[in-house]
This record gives C-alpha cells, structure tokens and sequence, in this order.
C-alpha cells in the first residue's frame, strides 16, 4: 500500500494538488 501510493502520488504530481484526491485515488487502484 505505502509504494502503490508513492507512485501514484509521484503520478499524480505534486501533493498539494492531489492531497485528497490522491487518497481517494489510490483506495480505487487497491480496490481494483
């Protein structure tokens, strides 16, 4: 869980833009 969401933050860019979309993002990737 903790490199899935690194890589998708890195992805997603910087964690100011994606601070909550970025959590939401990464529980739709693990429940995937």
């Amino acid at each position: 869980m903790v490199p899935l969401r690194k890589k998708e933050r890195h992805l997603s860019g910087p964690p100011s833009q994606g601070s909550a979309p970025d959590t939401a993002h990464v529980g739709i990737s693990v429940g995937t």
